[in-house]
């Protein structure tokens, strides 16, 4: 997970642990590049407005790692504009939500790409 707000981070820990699945956090879009990089992850969840580097830089990024190209992220942003949802689908995102987002919308989303890796 790569999101600077605490609030989302501990809300996105909590449903996630709920269901049995394991959370990494990064702060900002540097870190969360450095992790990704760092080990295997069956899907990134990232928002867009984050320090240092922007989400939009971050799939970008891990497109462009063959490594890390085929790992579903799923953008979770405050941002609503259609614009910036085909943006996010041009540079690779597989899915995106809107904050606020209702958890079972989350868990459902989640869990359809981790059943297709498996």
């Amino acid at each position: 997970m790569i999101e600077d707000d605490p609030r989302s981070v501990k809300l996105m820990k909590l449903i996630l642990a709920s269901q049995g699945y394991e959370a990494v956090i990064a702060r900002n879009g540097s870190e969360g590049l450095a992790t990704a990089r760092s080990r295997g992850f069956d899907i990134i969840l990232l928002d867009l407005m984050l320090p240092e580097v922007d989400g939009f830089e971050v799939l970008r990024q891990l497109q462009a790692d063959p490594a890390l190209a085929n790992v579903p992220v799923v953008v979770t942003s405050a941002r609503a504009r259609p614009t910036t949802k085909e943006e996010a689908a041009e540079l690779g995102a597989s899915f995106y939500l809107t904050k606020p987002y209702r958890k079972a919308e989350l868990l459902d989303v989640i869990a359809s790409f981790v059943n297709q890796k498996r």
